[in-house]
């Protein structure tokens, strides 16, 4: 479970619609634009991304090792969910 804090990261990237990468716990990659977060049916705490390929990914928050944003902007610069810590640009 992440800490309130670093879920403001999270809603942040949602609010203003950052393009980010997330990489999981098991090293994976996933790219696209932050929409929304949400509660899947496994009642998990999820971050909604929509790919360049047009379709829309769910990806679970405790999955997540660390939220990168690619593109440069005053909130972050990359935030990792385990640790709780982030850098800014």
């Amino acid at each position: 479970m992440i800490s309130c804090q670093t879920f403001d990261y999270v809603e942040i990237a949602c609010m203003y619609q950052l393009p980010i990468n997330l990489i999981g716990k098991d090293s994976s990659e996933i790219r696209g634009k932050a929409l929304t977060t949400l509660i899947n049916d496994r009642r998990q705490e999820c971050i909604e991304l929509s790919q360049t390929n047009g379709l829309k990914a769910c990806v679970v928050l405790d999955d997540i090792q660390m939220m990168l944003a690619e593109k440069t902007n005053p909130h972050f610069a990359w935030v990792n969910l385990v640790t709780n810590q982030m850098g800014k640009y």
